[in-house]
């Protein structure tokens, strides 16, 4: 069959091209020149040794996105790398078989077209270049038959699968019940109990029954495994005390920024722009005898207040308006004056008043920053140095007495988030050293150098109970809090207790309409619930008793179902045809028989090994 008859489209014309150029093309040449040709089949068409070794090879060289680096052949097979090769491949030739079998297949003339717009065989104008198409074959190790017949091949596939998958659509009768499932809405009410609502409080627990509680729960009281390590460090806020900022300096700095220290008076202004003058003078007539408002002509213009607000502005944004708005009072509509779109009217709405910071009062903030600055450029100044003094094997102590570094210890683990330990650089740097690291130096984020020394690796341990006593009071007291207000709500709920409860009524609420009130977890008792039924639920920190009130059918002619109804429909279409693809792939393959040769097999991954 011919692609004139089959009309294949370009759209998948492009998709078989760029998958077969990443299998083929994407990692070099792999070839097996020995006497095993294949290893396996699947009626009468075979899986070529070569395009087994070659899907291997690129999954490989996948995996190093996944992984962080190539994976070894056993954990390739571990993850089972070798067998999703092997089962893709077993799908391609399978729709093989079956399109010889139906004699579907393209034309000369297509797979010469295909390869002409493949990019990499193109020359420097764009146009198919034969010494590339040749030199990129060989380097993939493929021969100019080769590659036109896995052209043809994958052609054939591709429309044999198109022919599969196409026209498949779910009943409507599904997409419409789900579709009013989602849709349905439910009316229900929420009273929240807290603590206050116990008639009997939590008792104080005896000694023996904390302990208990602390051996039960001895997991939240372990601290984690930690790294004692010492640490030397120089920031700039440690230097910023030892540092004079030189007045001419701080001058200089004040100067750069007096746009930002002296600020001219600035206003608030909205703008209508018209066609033409005479429009705009006709609807400030109407404004000033009272027949249109300001907002009625922006409305009539389809446009809303922001569409016209041009925020605050100085003098010189205004152009011909400038005079006219700068002595206008607050409320005050002028124009119309020509601007860059047209001639408009202009609302004043605020007046922001004239700015200045002294120099007197800019100081300090403009010390500071100098100084900080200053402190960095003389910590960049040591690096060379101390880094030197490092590595001809210096410690931390003299790092400290040398150049005024700063000797810490801290036990850093992963939620350490103090000090020293809340820098990102400081946390890697910890994470990454081992005893047998010798201190390099290393930058802060804020411009500062550290270097650190791991002492020892400290085996996560239990914290004492008298260390932790206080804490397991409190978690103590929280859990039977919340086991009494769980069984008080429960009580509510079944009527065998009757609180005086503040209630909030929540109505026409969907299942994944959730708000302030309406949290997920107290959405999902709603639609649990039969009407009249209540419930008690834990929601966070709350004991909250939820009763439906009723439940409503949701309105399935609203702009939001349609759009609800069209993905329902799109994504049950889409199931069906990949059930049906699956369904026909299996059937073909049982129909053909699937034939492997394990030897082969083994001899392509002892390649690989």
């Amino acid at each position: 069959m011919s692609e004139k008859k089959t009309g294949l489209p370009k759209f998948l014309t492009w998709i078989m091209m760029g998958f077969v150029m990443v299998g083929l093309l994407g990692f070099g040449a792999v070839s097996f020149n020995g006497s095993i040709q294949s290893v396996g089949s699947v009626g009468d068409t075979e899986i070529p040794v070569d395009d087994y070794a070659r899907g291997l090879q690129n999954e490989l060289r996948a995996s190093e996105a996944q992984f962080g680096r190539v994976l070894s052949f056993s954990e390739a097979q571990a993850v089972g790398i070798p067998d999703r090769v092997l089962s893709r491949l077993v799908q391609e030739k399978a729709l093989e078989n079956e399109a010889a079998a139906i004699s579907l297949s393209v034309g000369d003339d297509a797979v010469r077209n295909q390869i002409m717009e493949i990019n990499a065989f193109r020359g420097l104008d764009g146009q198919f270049d034969r010494q590339n198409y040749q030199l990129s074959l060989e380097g993939a190790g493929y021969t100019e038959a080769e590659f036109e017949a896995a052209i043809r091949a994958e052609s054939a596939r591709t429309l044999l699968q198109g022919a599969v998958l196409a026209g498949n659509t779910m009943d409507d009768v599904a997409t419409e019940t789900v579709l009013a499932f989602l849709m349905e809405t439910r009316d229900f009410t929420i009273a929240r109990l807290s603590e206050e609502n116990l008639t009997t409080p939590v008792a104080d627990p005896t000694e023996d029954v904390l302990n208990a509680y602390y051996t039960d729960n001895i997991a939240s009281y372990t601290q984690p495994e930690r790294k004692d390590i010492t640490y030397a460090v120089l920031s700039p806020d440690m230097l910023i005390d030892q540092i004079q900022v030189d007045q001419a300096a701080l001058q200089a700095e004040y100067d750069n920024r007096i746009d930002q220290y002296q600020q001219p008076e600035r206003r608030l202004v909205e703008r209508l722009v018209f066609i033409d003058q005479a429009g705009a003078t006709d609807a400030l007539s109407q404004i000033t005898s009272g027949a249109q408002t300001f907002e009625d002509l922006v409305q009539a213009r389809g446009l809303t207040l922001d569409d016209v607000d041009l925020g605050d502005v100085a003098r010189d944004a205004l152009d011909a308006a400038a005079d006219a708005v700068f002595t206008a009072s607050v409320g005050d509509i002028v124009g119309p004056f020509d601007s860059d779109l047209g001639p408009a009217l202009f609302r004043i709405n605020g007046i922001l008043d004239a700015q200045t910071v002294t120099l007197e009062d800019a100081r300090s903030e403009l010390e500071d920053e100098l100084a900080l600055d200053l402190a960095r450029r003389q910590i960049d100044a040591m690096i060379g140095q101390v880094d030197d003094t490092l590595a001809a094997g210096a410690t931390l102590e003299e790092l400290e007495a040398d150049y005024g570094l700063r000797l810490g210890r801290v036990e850093y683990h992963a939620n350490a988030l103090d000090e020293i330990t809340a820098y990102p650089s400081f946390r890697q740097a910890a994470e990454a050293v081992t005893e047998r690291d010798f201190p390099t130096l290393t930058m802060l984020e804020d411009g500062g150098i550290f270097a650190l020394r791991l002492n020892e690796i400290i085996a996560p341990a239990p914290i004492p109970f008298d260390e932790a006593r206080e804490t397991v009071l409190s978690d103590w007291r929280a859990d039977e809090t919340a086991a009494a207000l769980t069984s008080l709500g429960n009580d509510v709920a079944t009527g065998a207790v009757q609180l005086d409860l503040a209630t909030e009524e929540l109505t026409g609420l969907r299942r994944d309409e959730f708000g302030s009130s309406a949290t997920p977890a107290i959405l999902a008792k709603a639609f649990e619930l039969e009407v009249g039924q209540a419930a008690a639920i834990t929601d966070g920190s709350e004991v909250v008793v939820v009763t439906l009130n009723a439940v409503n059918a949701g309105d399935v002619t609203s702009e939001d179902a349609a759009t609800i109804r069209n993905a329902l429909s799109s994504q049950f279409n889409a199931t069906l045809s990949n059930d049906m693809y699956a369904a026909f792939a299996r059937q073909i393959q049982a129909r053909a028989g699937i034939s492997l040769d394990q030897q082969a097999l083994n001899a392509v991954h002892a390649n690989f090994q």
